[in-house]
């Protein structure tokens, strides 16, 4: 569902919050629900609308085709579902091992024999 709201929103944060409103709608709303081998397909239409509710209420002002630039590869790396996850798992794992160092750092001043 996320990717869906990523796809036609262009805003990650924006597309987290519209799939946390697709779900609540969904819980909310699953008595309605006559067929459940439909759910996913009921569930793509709930999140499909709550996009473009959302596009309606915020109206992005487009800019004309011959005014926009080529992106590069790296831009379209970055732009994709995929180049974000990797992003930020390269950013959560430096962070990791930041933390590790500091830990190792901080206790490597310390023996074995001090901690007993």
């Amino acid at each position: 569902m996320h990717a869906l709201a990523w796809r036609k929103i262009g805003d990650f944060h924006i597309a987290e919050e519209i799939t946390q409103d697709t779900f609540l709608k969904a819980y909310k709303r699953l008595s309605t629900l006559k067929k459940p081998q439909r759910f996913a397909s009921w569930l793509y239409v709930i999140a499909s609308n709550r996009c473009s509710s959302w596009l309606r209420k915020k109206r992005l002002w487009t800019q004309p085709l011959e005014e926009l630039e080529e992106p590069d590869d790296e831009q379209r790396q970055k732009a994709t579902y995929s180049g974000y996850v990797a992003a930020e798992n390269e950013r959560t794992t430096a962070e990791a091992q930041r933390k590790i160092a500091f830990i190792q750092t901080f206790f490597g001043n310390f023996s074995t024999q001090r901690c007993v």
